[in-house]
């Protein structure tokens, strides 16, 4: 290939025109040979075909007689086929009835197992082996088996390679005198053009022109070739100009990029002060997830020398469960492009070394807007959670405080209606005791022994003695005495135990909803309504205030209802007392139920003292109370226990004097 490489363009078109022809007479002549030992070959199937079928004839009957010697005759008859192998005489049930081997060979011939001859015709081992079935009246008796030689056939080759050969010199011959004629049409101006090439080259002379020749394809490339001359010798020119300005323009960029590198340093100085100096922990990672740069600070935190952290994950440096999230956010990163902000992780190091992250991560991109890796940013807030840790647990000791306050006043609001019951109850036993004491049953004895001292003249002393003749109407009297003083007794002891029923009821419900305490469950919101103003209600008649029920259909709620009863009887309760303060003969209050889309509103208005506005803001603070014994924990606990229930505590008043409407929202949970 190299010989051809370096040899003259009149050399490569000679060698080329041979090669081909070489091969394109090559390839008629293979054509032509295939096709003489394709039909050959078809011939000597056909042939061979022709022999079995008269060899067929002439042992059919020998076969159907069984007469081997007959059938052996007419085998011996192939002796006149020369490329006839040998031959065999098989029956029906696959035996040799009788073979034939050419003689004076130097081989033996034996005719294969009648299985093994399972092809019609097949070329093998240089022989053609053919098989055709002996028919006698139409009927198949035996099989006839020849196998013929290919010699004829590697003859004929033998001539063709030899014709071949000689036409192959000839052409040979030929196409080297007509290529040496004709070559030199496309060689010559070829060859002129490169030696001008080398002219201009050597010598750097664009003023020489190549020799213009026939107007075909090689024309066209001189003509261009002495217009491309011309051109540059018109552009040399100008050259130098352009090479000075140009130089010019180096020098100025080079200037531009000395400044851009100071610039560039200056930034990578800046950047390497950050990196060494910043408290907060800042990296960069390849798109493999491979730490490529960081802070001083992250060294510090992983404990481990530059050395070791250059190219490692972060399964390498931190806790799995911490890796794993890491590498699980930087792919999501890597997806999405979107940058991590603000996120709260905890940390654990290798060692075991345990700390709080607020991490922010951003991609890196590249000229094609590609994300290729990515920077990230953490600060370390662990004193921060553990300040929130405290401030949470002081949070929830003060939430634990108010609603413990709360859950006193309810109990204080329930011991207070029992004892107004109980004051009921000491009435009426009080006047029963009193009844029983100043009762005519003693007039009883008294008669009693009156009768005693006249047992013996008994009849007499009721007829006849004054004294006894009254006993009659005064038992009558007795009797009226004692119905009315039974009937007094009867009605104060009903009115007791209604009273003690109450106060079981009343002592009953509070049990009941302390036993349920922090558990949410299914209840009606009227339900828990009627149940808050019976807890609280009492106080409200005693102090002659009006009650009014406004409940529209709402749905079941799923809360804790020990939770809503403790913020509902602290805003009757609450209600009531601004009711008293107000001073006003037509106190009200007022209980609703609302539906608030998608909530359920407790509402609890009355029309006592109101709230004014500069206390609006402040109502539900800690601690906040505008009366005297007041603790400030009812509002506060209830809009803590409202917001744990995914609802609110909201407060409405026009101002002082006009009252004031609570409203307890919470989500409506149709089950």
């Amino acid at each position: 290939m190299k010989i051809f490489q370096r040899a003259s363009i009149r050399h490569k078109q000679m060698l080329i025109i041979m090669a081909i022809t070489s091969v394109a007479l090559l390839l008629a002549c293979a054509g032509f040979t295939a096709f003489e030992i394709f039909t050959f070959r078809a011939a000597m199937v056909k042939n061979l075909s022709v022999l079995a079928e008269i060899v067929g004839a002439d042992t059919g009957a020998a076969l159907d007689f069984k007469d081997v010697a007959s059938a052996q005759e007419s085998l011996a008859l192939l002796q006149a086929e020369p490329h006839i192998v040998g031959a065999g005489l098989y029956t029906m049930d696959g035996r040799i009835f009788a073979s034939y081997d050419r003689p004076n060979d130097g081989q033996v011939f034996l005719p294969p197992p009648f299985a093994r001859c399972s092809s019609a015709e097949e070329f093998r081992h240089g022989n053609l082996a053919l098989l055709r079935p002996v028919l006698t009246k139409g009927e198949t008796v035996g099989v006839v088996y020849l196998v013929s030689d290919m010699r004829a056939l590697w003859a004929r080759l033998e001539e063709y390679v030899i014709i071949v050969t000689l036409v192959l010199l000839a052409t040979w011959v030929v196409a080297l005198l007509l290529s040496r004629q004709w070559q030199r049409f496309i060689s010559e101006p070829i060859l002129s053009l490169a030696e001008v090439a080398r002219t201009v080259a050597r010598d750097e002379n664009y003023a020489v022109r190549a020799p213009a020749c026939n107007p075909d394809e090689i024309g066209v490339l001189i003509d261009g070739f002495n217009v491309m001359l011309a051109k540059i010798q018109e552009r040399d020119a100008t050259l130098e100009r352009r090479v000075w300005e140009r130089t010019r323009q180096l020098e100025c960029e080079v200037a531009e990029r000395k400044h851009a590198e100071a610039e560039l340093s200056r930034e990578r100085d800046l950047l390497r002060s950050l990196m060494d100096n910043a408290t907060d922990l800042i990296f960069f990672k390849d798109a493999k997830l491979r730490y490529i740069d960081w802070s001083k600070s992250l060294e510090k935190v992983i404990g481990l020398p530059a050395s070791q952290i250059m190219g490692r994950t972060d399964h390498d440096l931190f806790e799995k469960s911490c890796a794993d999230q890491y590498a699980a956010d930087d792919r999501e990163l890597f997806r999405t492009g979107q940058p991590v902000l603000g996120k709260i992780e905890r940390n654990v190091t290798r060692q075991g070394q345990a700390s709080w992250l607020l991490t922010s991560k951003i991609p890196l991109r590249d000229k094609n807007n590609v994300v290729v890796g990515a920077c990230g940013i953490c600060k370390d807030i662990t004193a921060i959670k553990a300040a929130e840790a405290n401030l949470d647990k002081a949070h929830r000791e003060l939430v634990d405080t108010s609603r413990k306050a709360g859950m006193a006043e309810v109990a204080t609001s329930v011991l207070h209606n029992v004892g107004n019951v109980l004051n009921s109850i000491n009435v009426s036993t009080t006047l029963v005791f009193n009844a029983i004491k100043q009762s005519k049953v003693r007039n009883v004895g008294r008669l009693a022994a009156l009768l005693r001292e006249h047992q013996s003249d008994l009849g007499d002393f009721i007829t006849v003695d004054p004294r006894g003749r009254q006993a009659p109407a005064f038992l009558n009297e007795l009797a009226v005495c004692l119905e009315k003083e039974q009937a007094g007794w009867v009605k104060e002891i009903e009115l007791t135990h209604k009273n003690i029923e109450h106060i079981k009821d009343i002592v009953a419900m509070q049990q009941s909803y302390a036993q349920v305490s922090g558990m949410a469950e299914v209840v009606r919101p009227g339900d828990l309504m009627e149940d808050a103003l019976r807890m609280a209600g009492p106080g409200l008649a005693r102090h002659n205030i009006e009650v009014a029920r406004e409940f529209a259909a709402v749905p079941a709620i799923n809360a804790d209802k020990h939770k809503i009863l403790q913020i509902l009887v602290n805003l009757i309760h609450n209600a009531k007392l601004a009711c008293d303060d107000s001073g006003r003969l037509d106190k009200k209050v007022k209980l609703e139920l609302r539906n608030g889309g998608g909530s359920v509103r407790f509402v609890v208005a009355d029309n006592g003292v109101g709230i004014p506005a500069e206390n609006m803001t402040r109502i539900f603070n800690h601690g906040f109370t505008t009366r005297q014994k007041g603790h400030g924990f009812g509002l506060h606990s209830g809009a803590l226990a409202a917001r744990e229930m995914g609802g609110r505590l909201l407060a409405e008043s026009a101002g002082a004097g006009a009252g004031a409407v609570f409203t307890l929202e919470l989500p409506a949970q149709t089950v």
